[in-house]
């Protein structure tokens, strides 16, 4: 992408941001509708809905997050490339630490309200957890909060 002219970056980034920002929001609606689903028709364990209730908050939290903080810039392609590019590295910037920061305000609250999911089911069975379940889990959440650290990096490079 180095090879692209300026502008043509910019574009490529801001539609790059956008198409994120619809696929989270639709996962986070999803998110949302499935755990308050859950929520109304399942389980008695308090712990149970404690999580889902959790899950379904910060799935709201992270679409109020994207809309605010990792929204497309919007730049004014007609500015000198010298304005155009600084504005440019300002926002991929901001994106960068959007990401870098991910572990913290996506993924601890989503994997908050699951292992207290995880915690309720364990109770509601009266048994525990078997360790593939558990480290299944894990790993989900350590491989969102690693694609996002590496996804920080490669943005970084890229407008280096």
């Amino acid at each position: 992408m180095d090879t692209l002219p300026l502008r043509a970056r910019i574009v490529v980034l801001q539609d790059q941001l956008r198409a994120r920002n619809r696929r989270e929001g639709a996962a986070a609606i999803v998110v949302a509708a499935v755990c308050v689903g859950l929520l109304m028709q399942l389980s008695p364990e308090r712990t149970i809905q404690a999580g889902l209730a959790v899950c379904a908050v910060s799935a709201i939290a992270i679409i109020a997050t994207l809309a605010r903080f990792g929204s497309a810039p919007n730049l004014d392609l007609s500015q000198s490339d010298e304005a155009l590019s600084a504005a440019a590295r300002a926002a991929v910037a901001s994106q960068v630490q959007l990401l870098r920061w991910a572990p913290v305000w996506y993924v601890a609250p989503l994997a908050f309200g699951s292992s207290l999911v995880l915690w309720g089911l364990q109770n509601a069975l009266a048994t525990p957890l078997p360790w593939p379940i558990v480290a299944l889990y894990a790993a989900i959440f350590i491989g969102i909060a690693a694609l996002n650290i590496h996804a920080a990096r490669a943005l970084e490079r890229s407008w280096a």
